[in-house]
């Protein structure tokens, strides 16, 4: 559910979660990467489900935004829908939530739970 694709480096990363259509709890966020944009992928992990089993971002996967920061490195940004959050209940009216991707090498780290992020881009 909510695939996405994009390259960092010479590394194409394929995301998406096995549940979550408009659900309330989230999803889990499955990473795949290849070095050809047509595969073979391997699959790397979860980042998104924690050690308890709930889904850290409460949220549906929707796209990777790529932003340059103030210091000229690219930030890719993990963006969901969190289904069910407008108070009026129309799900164009839901919350985004934002979770910056952290890299070893190729490897993107577990997401966490932030209150709060900050950005500083151009």
């Amino acid at each position: 559910e909510g695939p996405v694709m994009f390259k960092r480096g010479s590394v194409y990363y394929v995301l998406f979660g096995l549940s979550c259509c408009a659900c309330t709890g989230g999803s889990n966020i499955l990473v795949h990467t290849s070095s050809d944009p047509l595969g073979t992928y391997t699959f790397l992990g979860d980042i998104g489900t924690a050690p308890d089993g709930t889904y850290v971002t409460r949220a549906q996967q929707s796209c990777i935004a790529s932003v340059t920061g103030d210091d000229g490195t690219v930030q890719h940004i993990w963006v969901g829908n969190a289904w069910g959050t407008a108070p009026d209940k129309c799900y164009n009216h839901d919350l985004l939530s934002w979770f910056p991707l952290t890299f070893n090498n190729s490897t993107i780290l577990p997401l966490k739970w932030q209150d709060t992020v900050t950005f500083s881009v151009l």
